[in-house]
Order: structure tokens, then sequence, then C-alpha cells
């Protein structure tokens, strides 16, 4: 975002400055081709489907036949100047707009957080509804956590700021493909939702010996639909645990470990106490 204003703020000034330069130039004429040269540029703003190269290859052709329909004796030093103040504001004004572009693709279409996403508290209410019919039925089911990991964005010049924003909005906007993936894959029976930093997805009715096959769908699937890496950890009822927060902490568990140690998702309980309530969620 800063990169925006930054690029923006260069040709404003390149605006203001140019327009001054063509003002007080030394052939003491100020007509359409100084004009031109000088305000054109502002159309690229007005209307960005209006490309880079096609500006520069109508607007300096434009300028040219303007400074020959000039009934006075113009200089040709007229005409450079006016080329090279209307193809800076073209360029500065493109530049503006592809940092606009990269800000809006990183962000897609989405804030900071899905409108139809089920609340933590909602998902909490669901877990405990699952865990009282699965004591009293004898029937697990399993609690998946599952995090997106992006390559980190290159870092812009020094004394520019904005990365980490752009690293927040691109991290956001993974979680809620995330989010949408399980919804999909998982489909209508799991109950999914973003919680915090991880996405959590309550699978019922599955057995044990297929949770490996369930991990290694949603593994090799994500690998072929999502742009970023997916680290997952299932924390199995009864298996892992038999109360909601030490199954959300033992799912937390085997999806770090399964990216600390870079193998398949681990399924079994890694050897750690489990928290008496529900921590905060492990980055993993």
């Amino acid at each position: 975002m800063n990169a925006f204003r930054h690029h923006m703020k260069l040709w404003s000034i390149w605006l203001l400055l140019a327009s001054s330069a063509l003002m007080a130039n030394p052939w003491g004429r100020l007509g359409w081709l100084e004009l031109t040269a000088a305000l054109s540029p502002m159309i690229m703003m007005v209307d960005r489907r209006i490309w880079r190269e096609p500006a520069l290859a109508i607007g300096l052709p434009a300028l040219t036949l303007l400074w020959l329909a000039d009934p006075t004796d113009s200089p040709i030093a007229r005409l450079l100047v006016a080329w090279v103040v209307f193809a800076g504001g073209i360029l500065l004004a493109a530049r503006a707009i592809d940092s606009q572009s990269e800000l809006e693709t990183i962000a897609g279409r989405v804030a900071f957080s899905p409108p139809d996403t089920m609340p933590p508290v909602r998902f909490d209410l669901a877990l405990e509804r699952e865990l009282g019919r699965a004591r009293r039925h004898d029937r697990p089911f399993a609690l998946l956590s599952a995090s997106a990991h992006l390559h980190s964005l290159e870092s812009e010049p020094s004394g520019f700021l904005g990365t980490e924003l752009l690293q927040s909005l691109a991290e956001n906007r993974a979680r809620l493909e995330l989010y949408d993936f399980l919804r999909t894959e998982l489909h209508i029976y799991a109950e999914v939702a973003v919680d915090g930093s991880r996405v959590l997805a309550l699978v019922p009715e599955v057995e044990s010996d297929a949770l490996a096959f369930l991990l290694e769908r949603l593994k090799n699937t994500a690998n072929e639909q999502l742009e970023f890496d997916v680290h997952f950890g299932i924390g199995s009822f009864p298996r892992d645990a038999v109360c909601a927060d030490e199954l959300i902490a033992a799912a937390d568990r085997n999806r770090t470990a399964s990216k600390l140690r870079s193998l398949p998702e681990s399924v079994g309980v890694v050897e750690i106490d489990p928290p008496s309530r529900r921590s905060p969620d492990v980055q993993g």
C-alpha cells in the first residue's frame, strides 16, 4: 500500500514540476503541445484499461502532429521536451497502477473475514454436541487442523513500508481459500471454521483406519488446486483425546509435528502433555 502511495506521490510531483517547467519554457510559449504533454497522462487514472504501450504509441505521434501543426517556428527541442514530459508521466502513472493492481490481486475480493464463515463460538458448540453424541453412542469422529503457508513476499526497496501488510493480506486470503477448499472436499456434513491462523474442521463418524486415507486425499487435492503449501493434523476421538480442548490441541500438535519433521501427516498422538484448555494456535 505504501509503495502505491509512493508511486502516486512521484507521479504527482512529476506532473506539477513538468507543468511548471513547460509554462516557464525558454521559448515563451504555452500551447496545445505543452498542455497535451503535461495533462494527457492523467487519462490513465480515469480508465485503467488504457495500457502504457498503446498510450505511448498514440501519444508521441499525436504530440508530433501538434508540433508540426504549430504555425510558428518551433525548435525541435520543444518537441523533445514535450516527449520527455509525456513519456515520464505515462510511465509513472503506469507504475502507480501496477502497484495498486498488485495489492488488489493479493487482497482478492475479500477484506479480513468471509461473510459466511462459522464463528469459532458456533464451532465450539458443534464440537461439544458431537462429543456428546460420540460418548452416548460410542462412535468415533475426527477433528482436522489445517494451516496455509506462503512463501515470503519479496521485500520492497529500503525505506518502503507495506510488505508486512501485503503478507498479512496474502495469508488471510490463503486461509479463506483453505476454508472454501475444506468445505468443498469434506462436503456438507463437516463443520468448518477459521480460527485464528488455522482452519478447523469437524468430521463426524470417521474411523481411525480411514484417517490416513483422508489426509492423503486432502493433501494430494490441495497440491493440485491450491497455490500454497498446506499442513494438516488430525485429532481422533477417542484415540487421541476425549474432550474438546485436548482434541484440538492434539490436532494442532500433529499438524506442527508434520511440518517440523517434514514427514507425511501424523495421525497418532505426539508425546506432549495436552493443555488443560484450548491454547492459542501453535504457529505451524
